[in-house]
């Protein structure tokens, strides 16, 4: 018998369910007890439900493609040859100036294909000396400029090199200037780009240039005398680098020059050969430098020259001219001078470079076989404190006589 243990409240009628849902359905407050299983915080992802393909008609949610970035435009590469074995040495990289750099290493020859290309262009080059030009197939495809910068003597001084993209137009390319030096005269070649950046008129353009002309458009050098050891026989020099500036006497723009020189010797002459290229953009011309315009202030008469000579080469590389006269044309040309002249010369330089202060000679030049000799008497005075002995040499001319 079941007692009932509320019998107080009154029962209320039972409806005519399914006796499995009265008695399995759990009471509200039983189920809000109980803790949700982890399968239930976290259903499995193979119960999650499929995500539908698209249809042709929808729309699917592209993500924005960013812009193909350009390739990036490449400067020129400027490396000399002047060596025997005429090896590419690269000097100026686009806007970087550079000693000995290595061609390799250069950044427009990254690419595995255009550092092999490189090499055989720059010698076909040199023996060519004409433009060369190749195409380098691939996914990425290149082209590879080499232009040479022939010199007086017909030789290869320099080339420049560019490589980049078959889409991508070579940037400018600057003039270089060649140069090539007899080392025994101070005679000089050079070529029409070296004669813009003098600032030389075309009007005044020559076949040749006496060192002290040449230097006449020149009012500053970084190490002349380092310059000076080229054309001196008994110097282990053999390469030299260095800046000049010029003083726009006619163009009236001054440049900051700057240049490689090498010493060649071929049957026993000695040569010097260089390129120069303008720097002015990267680096501003200082200003003239107070030696440039020391020899102008001597006070003597106009018919007399003044002159500055290297002593370890007897070469003059200064020379000015008061007024016009029987010397005037030695600005721009080196005279015959007799045998017995030339001796005094070498003796006076000698002298000085031993330790004398002052020197004199008498001298005898002329500037044609068919002209008369002109009497000089030379009176030389030591210039002191530099590694290259130099002399002031004061010239008063006599009366041409046979």
């Amino acid at each position: 018998m079941t007692i009932d243990p509320r019998p107080d409240i009154n029962p209320k009628p039972t409806k005519h369910l399914p006796s499995r849902v009265v008695h399995n359905t759990p009471s509200q407050s039983t189920h809000e007890d109980q803790p949700a299983t982890t399968a239930e915080r976290c259903p499995s992802p193979a119960r999650l439900p499929r995500r539908r393909p698209a249809t042709p008609n929808q729309d699917t949610a592209v993500p924005a493609l960013a812009p193909k970035r350009q390739p990036e435009l490449l400067g020129w590469v400027l490396a000399e040859t002047l060596a025997d074995n005429a090896e590419a040495v690269v000097v100026a990289e686009g806007e970087k100036l550079k000693s000995l750099g290595m061609l390799h290493r250069t950044r427009i020859a990254q690419s595995r294909r255009a550092s092999t290309a490189m090499p055989p262009l720059v010698h076909q080059c040199l023996i060519t000396k004409k433009r060369q030009y190749r195409e380098i197939p691939g996914t990425h495809p290149l082209t590879v400029h080499v232009v040479p910068a022939v010199g007086p003597s017909g030789t290869v001084h320099a080339v420049q090199l560019w490589t980049g993209t078959p889409v991508q137009n070579p940037p400018l390319r600057a003039p270089v200037g060649t140069v090539e030096w007899d080392a025994a005269t101070g005679v000089a070649e050079l070529n029409t780009a070296l004669e813009r950046q003098l600032g030389i008129p075309t009007q005044l353009s020559r076949p040749q240039y006496t060192l002290p002309d040449l230097l006449s458009h020149i009012d500053g050098f970084d190490d002349f005398l380092g310059f000076l050891d080229l054309f001196d026989r008994v110097s282990t020099v053999d390469r030299w680098v260095g800046t000049v500036t010029t003083r726009g006497r006619f163009s009236m723009i001054r440049r900051h020059l700057r240049i490689v020189a090498r010493v060649r010797v071929e049957s026993g002459k000695r040569r010097v050969r260089a390129i120069v290229h303008d720097i002015t953009t990267l680096q501003p011309p200082p200003p003239p430098h107070v030696d440039s315009v020391t020899l102008a202030g001597y006070p003597g008469l106009s018919t007399h020259a003044i002159a500055r000579i290297d002593l370890g080469t007897c070469l003059i590389n200064r020379w000015l001219c008061l007024g016009p006269g029987t010397l005037e044309p030695w600005a721009h040309q080196n005279p015959e001078i007799d045998d017995y002249s030339t001796a005094d010369i070498a003796r006076c330089c000698a002298e000085l470079h031993r330790g004398a202060t002052t020197a004199a000679a008498d001298l005898r030049i002329r500037f044609a076989e068919s002209n008369i000799w002109i009497p000089i008497h030379a009176e030389w005075t030591a210039l002191p404190g530099a590694h290259r002995p130099q002399a002031v040499v004061i010239l008063v001319p006599g009366e041409p006589r046979p």
